[in-house]
């Protein structure tokens, strides 16, 4: 089952992409929430253009296939950075 913790427009997102374990200890503490629950699993970051907190980490199971879902939803397509390393 899903059980959804957070909602945002997919036009707040500016940056979507993942990044290294080593990667997200050296993120901004302040402006991220973390909602990761796999110690092993991919990292995504989803950079946001407002609000509190506009760093969001989150470990998804197929974490290529969440990018891409994203960047098929996003409306704002070109404006959109996106990274899959």
């Amino acid at each position: 089952g899903r059980l959804p913790i957070m909602r945002m427009p997919f036009t707040d997102i500016v940056e979507i992409r993942k990044m290294s374990f080593k990667e997200s200890l050296l993120a901004n503490e302040f402006s991220t929430l973390r909602f990761g629950n796999r110690i092993w699993g991919d990292i995504i970051l989803i950079r946001k253009s407002k609000g509190l907190f506009k760093n969001i980490m989150i470990t998804p199971d197929n974490s290529e296939m969440f990018i891409n879902d994203v960047n098929q939803r996003n409306h704002m397509g070109s404006r959109l950075q996106s990274s899959v390393n």
